[in-house]
């Protein structure tokens, strides 16, 4: 009995590490993705800077900006919006959230304005019941969510849907006029029908009137990572999480495919999905540095590859921190606008501010077209240049001046 003991305590502790392995190598909660299903898009590269930049619409949105330096329309870059700047479908409609609804309407406002733009629409791998699409579905097929059905470390086994606790994880306001309580479920990603549905009536539609989607994952504001136990599972409070660790496995297991569905179906149809983007939000930016720094890391820049992912510059997701504390400032834009040039690869993007205000001088060089590179970078003592359809674009790495080809 006592060795049978001793192999039951011991496979309940490989089975403690091993979920405590699984949490320590998640993503915090709203964290970058990882890149499974991803590759390049299927649409040609876009040499133009008003082309290669990609902007988030959170509290402001950036486009906003561009639209006031240039009423013609210019920018075509990629834009992504959060579910807090559609408001997350409130306040409701004859009781009813439309999310969904709002998301299109933000796609089909930024394309009259800019006609060339990709707008990639707010998805989450949580069930949100801030459209009525999720709501239904949690009321016809509760199966299709995480329930407490005993298998839990507590054993709640009252077959509910979980939900997730906390005021914060409550969306819906009483003045917003919703029939129902706006807090966030989880889905049963350990079901091949869940996944399915998911794909096709929440991924699918961003094509409709969007380019494809900005799939968030499990967050402190709205996430319902306590249900699955994907997330900090040593804190959470009982009675979470609602699954054991061989359930907790199968579910991130799950959550994984369909992003990885999601991202292949998506860029097979023309579109794309924001975690195939590789974000560096530490760009360096050679604005202070000594030209041999300089020099360096420009050339540093220029080596990277990423033959699965976008690269994105200067930024990270949801944007750069503007007019300071961000990868670039209004004093040492241009020499950020020129090291993108001096390095980008075909499908690279240039980060754009968190800030709907954004300077003349800055704007005109984020819609600036100098066509086409025309091969690499070459440097020349201080002087680092690449030539474009247009002229030649060369940063002087001892002075930091700047030369763009005249017509912008």
């Amino acid at each position: 009995q006592e060795a049978s003991l001793k192999k039951n305590m011991a496979a309940t502790l490989l089975q403690v590490v091993v979920v405590v392995v699984t949490w320590l190598l998640q993503a915090s909660p709203g964290s970058e993705a990882k890149s499974e299903g991803c590759s390049l898009p299927t649409w040609s590269p876009q040499w133009s800077m008003r082309a290669s930049t990609y902007g988030y619409c959170y509290g402001s949105c950036p486009l906003d900006a561009l639209f006031n330096q240039s009423s013609s329309g210019l920018w075509g870059g990629i834009v992504g919006v959060d579910h807090y700047y559609t408001h997350q479908g409130m306040p409701c409609k004859n009781g009813k959230p439309n999310e969904f609804q709002q998301q299109d309407e933000f796609a089909n406002a930024t394309k009259s304005r800019f006609p060339n733009a990709r707008v990639l629409e707010y998805r989450i791998t949580d069930a949100v019941p801030y459209d009525p699409i999720v709501h239904d579905k949690m009321i016809s097929d509760p199966d299709y969510f995480i329930r407490w059905h005993g298998t839990g470390p507590t054993g709640l086994n009252n077959g509910s849907i979980c939900l997730a606790y906390g005021p914060e994880h409550k969306t819906g306001l009483p003045g917003d006029n919703c029939s129902w309580p706006i807090i966030a479920a989880a889905y049963d990603w350990s079901k091949p029908e869940v996944r399915q549905w998911y794909i096709e009536t929440i991924i699918y539609p961003t094509l409709n009137v969007a380019d494809g989607a900005w799939m968030d994952g499990d967050g402190p504001d709205n996430g319902c990572w306590m249900c699955s136990g994907s997330y900090d599972l040593p804190n959470l409070p009982k009675p979470y999480p609602a699954l054991n660790a061989t359930e907790i496995t199968a579910f991130e297991q799950g959550e994984s495919l369909v992003r990885e569905t999601a991202r292949k179906y998506l860029i097979s149809k023309g579109g794309y999905e924001y975690g195939c983007i590789d974000f560096d939000s530490n760009t360096p930016n050679v604005h202070n540095m000594t030209q041999q720094q300089c020099v360096e890391t420009i050339v540093d820049i220029a080596n990277r590859t990423n033959p699965t992912q976008m690269i994105g510059l200067f930024g990270g997701r949801t944007g750069t921190s503007w007019p300071s504390g961000g990868a670039y400032s209004p004093a040492s834009a241009a020499v950020a606008v020129a090291t993108f040039l001096l390095t980008r690869g075909p499908y690279w993007l240039f980060v754009l501010p968190k800030s709907d205000t954004i300077d003349k001088n800055t704007a005109g060089l984020l819609l600036s077209d100098f066509g086409a590179a025309k091969g690499k970078l070459t440097v020349d003592g201080a002087k680092v240049t690449r030539s474009y359809e247009q002229g030649d674009v060369v940063l002087d790495c001892s002075t930091k001046q700047v030369t763009f080809p005249t017509s912008l």
